[in-house]
């Protein structure tokens, strides 16, 4: 199990890792370097940093189809989200020099800011402002300082309040306080932004990496702040901190950031009181999606969680961990985790889920098997797991769907404005033919508060939200369902769904 409450005391103590061991270091990127082969990632670069310095670095691959150059540590790539991490530095910077405060609302640097387009009040007052720490925090949608929903978008605002903060370009003050101070070559980023665009490489961020461990741009202290898990207004812990996701596995703080677009992809992960650092980079989505990492469980990275393993042996100088063998039968495998767990001090239940992740990943028949094995060995390791809860979703079994449905009426339940789980369960329902609740689930999704209306959101969830209720309500509700397709023909969508609505309107005269 993994031990996630330990002593404040706890908290404070340094441990030395020693992650330098030659034979490790060699079994870690082994194990990395199969998993690229396995996903069909053509290029991945990575790099390992303690104490300031890089004690590993290794890559594998080409840099793409049509440029058979080798991917190395010094390729560059858009790191995408990893920007945010970046973004978080220098807002906490900030922060300390008294430019801004976690606090302020976004139209105090952004008049023309208008939080009507997210209209939403607790009282009659209007609607919410949003502030610095609802955004870093993830927590700017659906009830302000409470619902955790990564929004992507709203990041960007952060570029804004810098800017008026300190009175410098958002490009210029990345390069003065972050890029130069670590050394690393700043590459042109044409699309750089608060929350993404920034165009890097492994070795790059590995002397980001370096610069945080000689506290060269924030000192400990501010970096450990950083990656706290904050509490909502209920009491709630997040699973993140100002700025990067953050878990507690094992008794490691792991503060992580990543990063992912449709030919690129990137892991930092971080344990800040250790001064370790993991990076991974990608010239391709499948080093993060598979594992949806929005949903903020790093756990579910089979990368980061073979890291973990390593750390742990040489937390304990110990010998290190073994592997599952997956090419053992269902009860023999279900045997092996179990003296496993018994024997080290790691959840071999986690390797067993990502497992099924990677395989559902690659349309492999044999994740039926090792779902069945989750279920019916490991429920209470997947029971408030969204990555879950989607996996099992995609499965054409009933036994899986109705499986996600459980997962997700739990999720539902504890966190009702959430799109991300409303969605998922709303499409089981579809899938298991039950109308009704599918049609509830899917009004909740049409009339969330407080909702960031930026592509995404638009194209996924209003308009498949709408256009799914309309199906439904075809011949029992026909004046809802005419009133949905006309909705959708108000909103910038793809042509394709603008037609299926005229189709359907037509269909309705």
């Amino acid at each position: 199990m993994i031990k996630l409450i330990i002593s404040a005391c706890l908290l404070f103590i340094f441990r030395s890792v020693a992650f330098s061991g030659e034979n490790d270091n060699e079994l870690f990127v082994d194990e990395t370097l199969q998993l690229q082969q396995r996903l069909g990632i053509l290029g991945l670069a990575g790099v390992i940093v303690e104490n300031g310095k890089i004690i590993k670095s290794f890559s594998s691959g080409i840099a793409g189809d049509s440029d058979q150059n080798p991917f190395t540590e010094n390729t560059p790539i858009e790191v995408a989200s990893i920007t945010k991490a970046l973004t978080a530095v220098l807002i906490k910077q900030a922060a300390e020099r008294g430019e801004l405060r976690y606090g302020d609302f976004i139209s105090q640097f952004d008049p023309t800011y208008n939080t009507s387009i997210s209209p939403y009040s607790r009282t009659d007052e209007g609607p919410p402002d949003i502030s610095v720490h609802n955004i870093v925090t993830h927590t700017s949608e659906g009830l302000p300082g409470e619902d955790f929903v990564y929004s992507s978008s709203r990041y960007q605002l952060l570029a804004t309040a810098l800017e008026d903060a300190t009175n410098q370009n958002f490009k210029d003050l990345m390069s003065a306080r972050i890029l130069n101070p670590a050394g690393m070559i700043e590459y042109s980023s044409p699309n750089l932004e608060a929350n993404n665009g920034l165009v890097t490489s492994a070795n790059e961020l590995a002397k980001f990496a370096i610069a945080l461990d000689k506290e060269n741009i924030l000192d400990l202290s501010q970096q450990i702040d950083l990656c706290e898990p904050v509490t909502n207004m209920k009491g709630d812990v997040l699973p993140i901190g100002l700025g990067m996701f953050s878990q507690e596995i094992l008794n490691f703080r792991v503060c992580w950031s990543y990063g992912q677009g449709e030919n690129s992809s990137a892991i930092l992960v971080r344990l800040p009181r250790e001064k370790v650092t993991l990076i991974i980079v990608a010239n391709s989505n499948a080093l993060t999606d598979p594992f949806r990492l929005f949903m903020a469980k790093i756990q579910r990275s089979p990368f980061v969680m073979n890291f973990i393993r390593y750390l742990v042996a040489k937390t304990n100088k110990s010998e290190p961990l073994p592997k599952l063998n997956f090419g053992l039968q269902s009860d023999e495998l279900k045997v092996q985790i179990k003296k496993l767990n018994k024997k080290f001090d790691y959840p071999y239940e986690e390797d067993l889920i990502n497992e099924l992740l990677v395989r559902r990943w690659l349309k492999q028949n044999s994740s039926e098997e090792i779902a069945h094995l989750i279920i019916s060995e490991f429920p209470n390791a997947i029971k408030e797991d969204g990555v879950i809860q989607f996996a099992l979703q995609q499965m054409h079994n009933p036994f899986f769907m109705y499986s996600s449905i459980e997962i997700g009426e739990t999720l539902v339940k504890k966190y009702p404005l959430n799109r991300w789980y409303l969605y998922v369960l709303a499409n089981a329902y579809l899938k298991t033919g039950n109308f009704e609740k599918a049609a509830l689930s899917y009004e909740r999704i049409n009339s969330l508060p407080n909702q960031n209306s930026d592509p995404l959101f638009r194209e996924l969830f209003l308009l498949d939200s709408k256009l799914e209720l309309a199906n439904i309500y075809m011949k029992t509700k026909r004046q809802r369902a005419r009133k949905l397709l006309t909705e959708i023909l108000k909103l910038d969508v793809p042509v394709q769904a603008r037609l299926n609505a005229q189709k359907l309107l037509a269909e309705l005269e």
